[in-house]
């Protein structure tokens, strides 16, 4: 696992473990507010997803490699 992945998982633990212990268990699952970050974190790790495994030109021809690897070295 990764940090950042490690890092997603602690911060959804912690907001849920804030809602059960401000008495979130006594209103029931309706007022589930951790629902709403965590939400977030996973729009936020599906566009990273997209981002490293989306469609960005496909796999590195030997062409593209070439000036890639001369840009570095100039």
């Amino acid at each position: 696992m990764s940090d950042g992945e490690l890092r997603r998982v602690v911060l959804s633990l912690l907001f849920v473990l804030i809602w059960a212990f401000s008495g979130g268990m006594d209103g029931g699952i309706e007022g589930f507010w951790p629902v709403w970050p965590i939400a977030g974190i996973a729009i936020g790790v599906v566009f990273a997803g997209v981002a490293a495994f989306g469609s960005g030109g496909g796999a590195p021809t030997e062409s593209r490699i070439r000036s890639e690897m001369k840009r570095l070295s100039d």
